[in-house]
């Protein structure tokens, strides 16, 4: 690639990057002051939560659309109509913030917003292996997959760092200051889209010649080749427990850690370790990957080890053992290599059902993810065995609360920084509806799901040998220029044989 084509590639990562981040910072901006919010609408806690379970829900219904846009439109049309209806639905929601008129209204303009952001957010979530694919070479594939992935967690960040500071010394909600960021964000990264984008994709690798002439194929097609395909319906459910496994830690940390001692100060710190460690090692791993070429190794080596530590873990929580900041090192080394799991699992993906469009490939994926995180969470909950108070006193619980509600809500709002709003839906619920609550045990919960991932551990093992149908088109591709020169009617043949594989 030629120096300029290189900066626009750099460029149009950044754009997508920017896309999903926004996405991220609208779904989970109330996470962090769920209670704050709920007294600055004059609403109920559970609508509170319903403006982020929203995203989730969504996921699925409009995944199916996404499918279809992508299809259809492409890949730089997709990302600009999502990027601007980012913009529009975060602007809609700063509506919400004035005081001259009645809080139904402003109900209405916050929830509308956020619906629209969370109908298109499918759109970008499902499309880091198209942008690899289609502007940058093989040998950056799995990295920039892996960053674009990573927007995700930066935005749990950015929020849980940004949003209490919009509280002021009254304890009161500056709404105006807490939703502007999002609306700046998404204007400025549509803006930058429109000037990034302004050109069709270019024609790097010889496969976005084959799907061009493969456009014919439709979305329901590609999925039945999906399902047909062995090798991909492995990874699915792999990836997938991979992404659920994740999702459903996070959701549920604060009630496992607390009921043998651990302080919300703790948990939050715990989730922050995960998260940072997983940007660390989801870039590591993929470099290794991009470098050696070994996703197969890599993506099995991850889920050994996640598979592992989750086992001492559970361990740790059976036994009721509270080792202090120790249990930091458990959640870095789960961090470090469990965020590495969907890059390299979409890169594997599309390797294994080439040549199906890479959006549909991973979209899947992704879909999968959400539906068992979903799955896995209700597991713990549904498995939870309720402590006596005599149990709790020995295992040092700090579970129960104060019946004061500023007592309340000091305590959620530290944890809540670093969880995902399904947490605090999880843990509100418990909680705040009785200050008398029973401490409930988790060991079961997560001794059930260590042997969930011990279980997809040995079925990637034993039944998973992957095929690099994109890597050996294009090695025989170089063959071909090299031994011959590079003739219409060998491309037109290679890319017949793409096609017919």
């Amino acid at each position: 690639m030629s120096n300029q084509t290189t900066l626009k590639s750099i460029l149009t990562l950044i754009f997508h990057f920017s896309t999903v981040m926004v996405s991220s910072v609208t779904w989970l901006t109330f996470s962090p002051i769920t209670y704050r919010t709920a007294d600055y609408f004059n609403c109920s806690m559970a609508l509170v939560n319903a403006l982020s379970i929203a995203f989730l829900m969504a996921a699925i219904p409009f995944g199916v659309v996404a499918f279809y846009v992508l299809e259809r439109f492409g890949l730089r049309k997709s990302l600009l109509a999502s990027a601007w209806v980012n913009a529009f639905g975060t602007c809609l929601r700063l509506l919400s913030t004035l005081e001259n008129i009645s809080a139904t209204s402003r109900l209405v303009f916050l929830c509308t917003g956020q619906f629209i952001v969370a109908s298109v957010a499918p759109l970008p979530n499902f499309t880091p292996a198209t942008t690899a694919a289609t502007w940058f070479p093989a040998s950056k594939r799995t990295l920039v997959n892996a960053i674009i992935n990573l927007a995700n967690p930066v935005g749990v960040i950015f929020v849980s760092s940004v949003s209490p500071r919009f509280i002021d010394q009254d304890g009161k909600l500056m709404g105006f200051g807490l939703l502007l960021p999002s609306a700046v964000m998404a204007v400025v990264s549509a803006l930058f889209g429109s000037l990034v984008m302004s050109e069709p994709e270019p024609d790097i690798n010889v496969e976005r010649i084959a799907l061009r002439m493969r456009k014919n194929n439709s979305v329901k097609t590609d999925i039945k080749k999906l399902f047909r395909n062995r090798k991909y319906v492995i990874l699915l459910m792999c990836c997938g427990g991979g992404i659920g496994l994740y999702s459903s830690m996070i959701m549920s940390l604060e009630q496992i850690l607390c009921p043998i001692g651990y302080s919300a100060i703790l948990t939050g710190l715990a989730s922050t370790t995960l998260t940072a460690t997983g940007l660390v090692g989801s870039i590591t791993v993929c470099c290794y990957c991009d470098f050696t070429k070994q996703l197969s190794t890599a993506l099995k080596g991850s889920f050994i080890i996640v598979s592992l530590g989750l086992i001492c873990f559970g361990v740790v929580i059976t036994l009721r053992q509270n080792i202090g900041n120790y249990i930091l090192m458990f959640f870095s080394l789960f961090g470090f290599f469990a965020m590495g799991i969907l890059p390299i699992g979409s890169e594997l993906a599309v390797e294994s059902s080439y040549p199906v469009s890479e959006a549909t490939t991973t979209g899947l994926i992704q879909q999968m993810g959400y539906l068992q995180g979903m799955l896995l969470a209700l597991l713990i909950q549904v498995t939870g065995k309720p402590m006596s108070a005599s149990e709790a006193a020995r295992s040092g619980s700090v579970c129960q609360l104060s019946a004061d509600d500023d007592d309340v809500a000091t305590t959620l709002q530290t944890s809540e920084m670093t969880s995902n709003t399904t947490a605090t839906i999880l843990s509100t619920t418990t909680t705040s509806s009785s200050s008398q609550s029973s401490t409930v045990d988790f060991a079961i919960s997560v001794c059930l799901i260590a042997g969930y991932t011990a279980i997809l551990v040995l079925l990637l093992l034993c039944c998973f040998k992957p095929k690099y149908k994109r890597r050996e088109l294009e090695a025989e591709e170089e063959n071909e220029k090299l031994s011959k020169g590079e003739t219409s009617n060998n491309r037109d043949e290679l890319i017949q044989k793409i096609l017919v594989t």
